[in-house]
């Protein structure tokens, strides 16, 4: 096409990729939060609150007493 020109943006190849890194890198940590959240939360709730939930004392004893790095790869 006559008369156009054609500029590209030019960037360090690694500009992009530092952050995409940093991004990565804070996903475990942003699960071991969430985790270790979850679990103080459960090693205070009530009986009641467990029985609504379907989780019994002993249950709950032993999955907020796991360290937060044990996470399921559902998580």
């Amino acid at each position: 096409m006559k008369g156009m020109t054609h500029t590209t943006a030019t960037r360090r190849p690694q500009e992009g990729l530092s952050s995409l890194a940093e991004i990565i890198g804070a996903l475990p940590l942003t699960r071991w939060l969430a985790v270790m959240r979850e679990r103080r939360h459960l090693a205070s709730l009530d009986p009641r609150l467990l029985k609504d939930i379907g989780i019994d004392a002993e249950a709950q004893k032993r999955e907020a007493a796991r360290p937060f790095w044990d996470v399921t790869s559902r998580r």
